[in-house]
């Protein structure tokens, strides 16, 4: 699987960014802290659907 990438010049400085070929999901994960948050990164299950 290839990548995307794109080249962007901004004040004669020349920047290369490169999209991921999937995109990840996220899960939020229990935590017993007040105030703390704890999620978990990583590939998409095959039945996942990605909303933003």
């Amino acid at each position: 699987m290839s990548q995307i990438c794109y080249l962007i010049l901004l004040n004669g400085l020349i920047f290369m960014f490169c999209k991921a070929p999937r995109k990840d999901c996220c899960r939020v994960l229990p935590s017993r802290k007040e105030g703390v948050m704890y999620l978990w990164v990583g590939h998409c299950g095959e039945n996942e659907v990605i909303e933003v």
